[in-house]
C-alpha cells in the first residue's frame, strides 16, 4: 500500500514516509513504539499471529477449558494493567495488545465449540432479530458512556464498559449473519477472500478522503457515505492485486501468461517509483544548492 501512503504524504493527509521508513515501520508494526508505522490497520494481522501462537501454547499445556479461561482472564487483567500504567510497553507487532485480544480469541473459541447449540437457539427469525436488537442497543449505550477506545493506542477507558460494548456489538452482528446472511453471495465471498486488502487499504483511503473532503472528518453523519466510497475504491485495488499478486490473498496464478504479464506490470511500477524517487532527490539537491 506504499503508493497510497506516498500520495497521502504528498497531500499532507499523513506524515511523509521514505521507502526505508515505510519498510521498517511496517515490519515493526507499532505506531506507539520506536518506529513510525504507515497509516493502516495491518498491524492487527501480526498481533493476531502472536495471539494464535500464545493461545495454541496455552491450549496445549492447560488441561481443561476452565483452566484455559482462568489463564486468559489473568492475561486480560495484565493487559489492562499495562494499558493504564505510566510505564506502558510499546513493543513490536503491538505485542501489548495481545493480552487483550486473546480474551476475544478465547470467547470465540468457546462460541465455536457450542455453535450447534447456538444455531438451534436462533432458529426463529423474530427471536433472532429481538436478541440482536437488544445486544446492539446494549453495545451502543456502553460505547457512548465509555471514553474513546483505541486498540492501536492500547486505550480502553472503562474496561467493563469496553468488554460489554465490544462483545454485545460483535454477537449482535454474528447472530444476524448466522441466521440471515447467505455466505454464497458474491459480495460476502468477495469481502471474505479479500479481507487482507480491506485491512490494508481502508485507512489510507479514509485519510485521503478526509483530506480532500474535510466534511468526512468533522461530521460523523457522513460515515456511512464514506464507508460506501471506501468499499467501491477497494474494488479496483483488489482486482489489480488478485491478478498481479494473487498470493497476497492466498491464491495462485492461473497460467504462465498471467505470471509474465504480472512481472511486466511490477517492473513498470518499480521503474516509475524509482524515477519519482530520483526526481525527488534531484529537486532536493537543487534546493540545497540554492
Amino acid at each position: 500500500m506504499y503508493p497510497l501512503t506516498y500520495v497521502n504524504g504528498e497531500i499532507g493527509a499523513v506524515k511523509k514516509f521514505s521507502i526505508n521508513q515505510y519498510i521498517i515501520g511496517t515490519l515493526y508494526s507499532n505506531n506507539l513504539g520506536s518506529y513510525d508505522a504507515p497509516s493502516n490497520a495491518t498491524w492487527f494481522i501480526t498481533t493476531l499471529f502472536l495471539v494464535e501462537i500464545l493461545f495454541f501454547l496455552m491450549k496445549k499445556y492447560l488441561k481443561s477449558d476452565k483452566e484455559l479461561g482462568f489463564g486468559v482472564a489473568i492475561l486480560g487483567v495484565a493487559g489492562y494493567a499495562d494499558s493504564i500504567s505510566k510505564y506502558q510497553y510499546d513493543g513490536p507487532w503491538h505485542i501489548q495488545v495481545v493480552l487483550t485480544a486473546i480474551v476475544f480469541y478465547y470467547i470465540g473459541f468457546i462460541f465455536m465449540k457450542n455453535i450447534d447449540r447456538l444455531i438451534h437457539i436462533f432458529n426463529k427469525k423474530i427471536k433472532t432479530i429481538l436478541y440482536a436488537l437488544i445486544l446492539f442497543i446494549i453495545g451502543i449505550v456502553f460505547a457512548k458512556i465509555n471514553t474513546r477506545v483505541s486498540l492501536t493506542a492500547d486505550k480502553y477507558g472503562s474496561i467493563i464498559y469496553f468488554y460489554i460494548a465490544a462483545l454485545s456489538m460483535s454477537f449482535s452482528l454474528i447472530i444476524l449473519v448466522m441466521r440471515f446472511l447467505n455466505t454464497n453471495l458474491i459480495i460476502t465471498k468477495y469481502i471474505g477472500q479479500n479481507s487482507i486488502l480491506w485491512v490494508a487499504a481502508q485507512i489510507p483511503i479514509i485519510r485521503y478522503m478526509q483530506k480532500i473532503f474535510p466534511v468526512f472528518k468533522s461530521r460523523e453523519r457522513y460515515a456511512f457515505a464514506l464507508a460506501i466510497i471506501v468499499f467501491l475504491a477497494i474494488i479496483p485495488i483488489s482486482l489489480f492485486i488478485n491478478y498481479v499478486l494473487p498470493f497476497v490473498c492466498g491464491k495462485k496464478y492461473k497460467n504462465k501468461k498471467q505470471i509474465y504479464i504480472s512481472i511486466i506490470i511490477v517492473l513498470i511500477i518499480i521503474a516509475i517509483l524509482f524515477s519519482v524517487l530520483l526526481l525527488y532527490r534531484g529537486d532536493m539537491m537543487r534546493y540545497d544548492e540554492i
